[in-house]
């Protein structure tokens, strides 16, 4: 069964002083053993493609690294 998910506004979700970041939009070259990433065509049905995953080098985590996710999001 397909969870539901309830239709919220954005804003309800975000911190007011802190502007919304949408992640990495231009990861580059694949890497070997860099930071793994997810973009939003790897979930399917509330879970992650984990064989379809990319890397991106540790400086450009490091510019987006209020995109980690930590689990439980």
């Amino acid at each position: 069964m397909k969870p539901r998910w309830p239709s919220v506004e954005l804003n309800a979700l975000t911190e007011n002083d802190r502007s919304i970041t949408y992640g990495v939009v231009k990861p580059g070259e694949k890497m070997e053993g860099g930071v793994v990433f997810v973009r939003g065509g790897e979930l399917y049905q509330g879970r992650i493609a984990l064989e379809a995953l990319r890397t991106i080098t540790p400086h450009v985590s490091q510019v987006y690294q209020r995109t980690i996710l930590h689990g439980g999001e």
